[in-house]
């Protein structure tokens, strides 16, 4: 869940370079947008500042891998 936090981390992590659609329910109704895609190499975590606001935060890879956010 997104909302009540003033900073947010995203950590995100993967077994294959791939890359992760993050997808933002704005409203918590279920109504699902794209906020952003990150290019993540394999074993390396990327944090990025997560300045978005939202009710629920979901994740997609663009290949099958072992990820973690």
């Amino acid at each position: 869940m997104l909302c009540g936090y003033d900073q947010k981390l995203l950590t995100l992590s993967s077994d294959t370079a791939c890359s992760i659609t993050a997808e933002v329910d704005l409203s918590g109704m279920g109504l699902w947008k794209k906020w952003k895609t990150f290019d993540v190499s394999a074993d390396k975590a990327l944090q990025i500042p997560l300045n978005v606001d939202g009710y629920w935060i979901r994740f997609r890879s663009s290949l099958d891998a072992v990820a973690s956010a």
